[in-house]
């Protein structure tokens, strides 16, 4: 395990049961519409088509965006993080890792490669690169390009009444765990 854990302790709930769950208390509650705005002083979210009013908001949005639509700017330039592109190949001898050795990732920290991680998949290596400013690779098949790859971890904490945030970005935590979100939803479902 990548924490170096030998064990851990597991929730006996399927991720499908907990969306189940969320789906069946807030289904009525889902905005599939671009905010434009938030007020958290007056809970309120502001949409094209109008303005949604909230006793409780669950925010998965990256937290510098969540923060640039409080029209706090300030903050939300303080979150940094730099761009990502995940390069997929199928299994080359261009891969100096062709034996992962039972791991499923490893980091290379030489300056003889541009990349930094090999993570394996399926039916090849997926290249992970900082910058979205790579060029195109012969042996590349498929790429994805994240323009927040990567959390400068900050010590700045948020915190607003009413609202929660789940997530890795939401809560610009680069070492949040997925049980550690599970056990997040889990523990939200009744109090929803």
């Amino acid at each position: 395990m990548s924490a170096s854990m030998t064990e851990f302790d597991a929730f006996d709930v399927g991720v499908d049961e907990i969306v189940e769950i969320l789906k069946s208390k807030i289904s009525n509650k889902i905005i599939l519409e671009r905010a434009e705005k938030i007020d958290p002083i007056n809970k309120e979210v502001l949409l094209k088509s109008g303005s949604l009013k909230y006793v409780n908001l669950i925010s998965t949005i990256p937290m510098n965006v969540f923060l640039f639509l409080c029209g706090r700017s300030d903050i939300a330039k303080m979150f940094m993080s730099y761009p990502t592109t995940f390069i997929y190949s199928e299994m080359l001898e261009r891969c100096p890792f062709n034996d992962f050795q039972g791991f499923d990732y490893v980091y290379d920290s030489s300056q003889e490669h541009a990349y930094h991680r090999l993570t394996k998949v399926t039916d090849g290596v997926v290249f992970e690169y900082k910058g979205d400013d790579i060029k195109t690779l012969e042996y590349e098949k498929d790429r994805v390009e994240m323009k927040v790859g990567q959390l400068i971890q900050t010590n700045i904490v948020i915190r607003l009444d009413n609202v929660e945030f789940f997530g890795r970005y939401a809560t610009w935590n680069h070492g949040i765990k997925t049980n550690e979100l599970l056990k997040q939803l889990y523990e939200t479902k009744t109090s929803i």
